[in-house]
């Protein structure tokens, strides 16, 4: 009788101070920590600058309307950490895979009876993005790696057509607002960017007429959409 009295008093102490859901001691470290990991979706709209350059022969750019979508997962649990340590107190990271769409075609007289053609199709890229933990406007920058689909042709040389790995760099700046907390989490956050990428791929070989060219395909786009926090 008296065992039960025991355990009905802690089991009510327990409940009504909430030491279940907050204390530290009974709350697995890791089970307050992987919250901390959301996701973010990003939706954005741009133009793209193309500039492919056959070696020797010429160039050939164009620019296109460009679609984007991405998502992340941002850094709190990192950021926590570095905090701790007193190291980039107050930065933010966030790890990002996206997908563009629609990035165009370029087509030019290189002389000489030669036509130059670039074509685009998708690009999927992985970057880093690193900024401001705080702030209405929060600027940053990017660095990461991509693969595109590049078509190149210069009659009579032999069109070349694949995956072209590449690096990203870029910067951009955030602004947004928070919709309400529920329970101390925020049910949504959205925030509006605009942003520069700068894709370098590496080069390609066309050959034929007993020669051959490189041709180095590199691309920018400004962007401009919504990264939406859930």
């Amino acid at each position: 009788m008296r065992a039960t009295t025991l355990a009905a008093a802690l089991a009510a102490t327990l409940f009504s101070n909430g030491a279940l859901a907050n204390d530290a001691r009974i709350v697995p470290p890791w089970l307050n920590a992987w919250p901390q990991y959301r996701p973010n979706v990003d939706v954005s709209f741009g133009i793209n600058f193309i500039d492919s350059q056959f070696g020797g022969l010429g160039s050939t750019s164009d620019s296109a309307g460009v679609f984007r979508i991405a998502t992340d997962v941002y850094d709190n649990y990192w950021d926590t950490g570095l905090r701790y340590a007193g190291e980039f107190a107050g930065f933010r990271l966030a790890a990002a895979a996206g997908y563009t769409q629609g990035l165009g075609t370029a087509s030019e007289d290189l002389g000489g009876g030669i036509t130059g053609k670039t074509s685009m199709g998708a690009s999927f890229d992985f970057t880093i993005r690193a900024g401001p933990r705080a702030g209405i406007f929060r600027p940053y920058v990017i660095a990461g790696v991509a693969i595109t689909h590049v078509n190149i042709k210069a009659s009579p040389f032999e069109s070349g057509s694949g995956w072209v790995p590449g690096l990203v760099v870029g910067f951009g700046g955030e602004a947004g607002w928070a919709n309400g907390t529920i329970q101390n989490v925020d049910q949504a956050a959205t925030r509006l960017y605009l942003e520069y990428r700068h894709y370098e791929n590496e080069s390609q070989r066309i050959s034929g007429g007993g020669g051959s060219r490189q041709v180095d395909t590199d691309f920018d786009l400004i962007l401009g959409g919504a990264r939406t926090r859930f």
